[in-house]
């Protein structure tokens, strides 16, 4: 049986020649290597910061929306469009069917907003919630929302709610929406709350847009 310090003595001998600087070397990761572990690190936290904020986000407009007012359910087809659209085609967008489905399927999970018609009984205009509307319409079940007398001006600065949410708005019917809103002499700043722009991303982006959508005739563009 070996002892204790003849075993060590081995292990010392069996090491001798091994290079400790050499070897650390080579069991450290480059600095290549620790670069891009650090840089997927900050990308990982950086979407869950991400995806954090977006459900916080759902979170308290959903509760918002549900706990100011009820929410009813109304025949779609007593609910006209808003007044000025930002989208140009609702049902030529590729995920609109996936859409109709999902509601088909699990129901409507957030209400619209819409707000009576004047001198029209059981009419009423939506504010936001389109694709919502329109896939009750094709579904022809009751859509669920929260009735609320607006004027012109509560019922563009409500699609800010929806828009900031929405990632697939195309920049080109952006454009088309800000452009007809300074149309009707709306300014700069209820275009972007409309948009749902953040602060620092605003004025100059909502000139960019009402430029370019004053250079393209309108038909051309849709």
């Amino acid at each position: 049986m070996v002892n204790p310090k003849e075993r060590n003595q081995r292990m010392k001998s069996l090491f001798a020649q091994v290079d400790t600087e050499v070897l650390a070397k080579q069991s450290a990761p480059s600095r290549a290597e620790q670069e891009k572990r650090r840089v997927g690190s900050v990308a990982v936290k950086s979407m869950d910061r991400a995806f954090v904020s977006i459900e916080d986000e759902n979170r308290r407009l959903h509760d918002q929306l549900l706990s100011c007012e009820s929410v009813i359910e109304l025949d779609p087809d007593r609910v006209a469009p808003s007044f000025i659209s930002d989208r140009l085609d609702i049902e030529g967008d590729g995920t609109f069917q996936a859409f109709v489905e999902g509601i088909r399927e699990a129901g409507q999970k957030l209400p619209i907003l819409v707000r009576p018609l004047a001198g029209r009984p059981g009419q009423y205009q939506a504010a936001y919630g389109h694709r919502r509307l329109r896939a009750c319409q094709i579904l022809k079940r009751p859509v669920k929302a929260i009735v609320r007398e607006l004027s012109d001006e509560e019922l563009v600065i409500s699609r800010g709610i929806e828009n900031s949410e929405r990632l697939n708005l195309s920049f080109i019917e952006q454009a088309l929406f800000a452009f007809n809103l300074k149309e009707r002499k709306y300014s700069r700043e209820l275009i972007s709350n409309a948009l749902g722009r953040k602060e620092g991303q605003r004025l100059a982006s909502i000139s960019i847009l009402t430029n370019t959508a004053a250079l393209i005739p309108e038909g051309l563009i849709r």
